[in-house]
């Protein structure tokens, strides 16, 4: 059974699942963790020497960290490392909000963990991640499992599977890997998000 909405952009298809084109959605998910997984190794083993390449620069977050005796943000020299280890709004040494819990003060390791960890992780989903006029959005739901596509102007699909349920013990069990498209409420319009994942296993609401 579906429903669609008035401009019929928006599908809704109860107890109906594309097995195959999830199974599919799931291998392609798996190998793009691998490259995260890798540019973390790399920045583990590698960042310690770049963060002596570094530079001045103004950051575009205005709650960036304010370094002492008024000195700029920096990034690094090379444009490649920046690319993947940097961070165009926060510099090297975080957003204020952000670390101020856990390092008092800008240090190297505080520049070694955002650039190191950190921005591999958010650069590279930010780049996969969904920049686009969205005109046609499907979901497929099958008890407690949903799987959403989301199709922009050119036709390129964007894809996530969401598994989510709510037990008798007031937990709940919220999975989900792809494009955070289950926030889409209007179509067509114009959407932002990046390519993630989320497990929480059992938790109270």
């Amino acid at each position: 059974m579906s429903s669609n909405n008035i401009d019929n952009k928006i599908n809704i298809y109860n107890n109906k699942l594309p097995v195959l084109e999830m199974i599919l959605f799931l291998f392609k998910s798996i190998f793009k963790i691998l490259i995260i997984l890798l540019l973390i190794i790399l920045g583990i083993l590698l960042i310690s020497i770049f963060l002596f390449r570094t530079e001045e620069f103004n950051t575009l977050n205005p709650n960036a960290r304010i370094l002492p005796n008024g000195k700029k943000n920096r990034k690094f020299k090379d444009r490649w490392v920046d690319n993947i280890f940097g961070n165009e709004d926060d510099g090297l040494f975080g957003d204020d909000n952000y670390w101020k819990n856990n390092y008092h003060k800008p240090s190297f390791w505080s520049a070694y963990n955002w650039a190191a960890l950190r921005n591999p992780l958010h650069n590279f989903t930010k780049k996969i991640g969904v920049n686009a006029y969205i005109t046609r959005y499907d979901v497929y739901k099958y008890g407690s499992l949903i799987y959403s596509k989301a199709y922009d102007i050119n036709d390129k699909t964007y894809q996530m599977i969401r598994f989510k349920k709510i037990w008798k013990n007031n937990k709940r069990t919220d999975i989900y890997i792809g494009y955070k498209n289950f926030n889409i409420n209007k179509v067509p319009a114009y959407y932002i998000y990046q390519f993630s994942m989320k497990f929480n296993i059992l938790r109270k609401n």
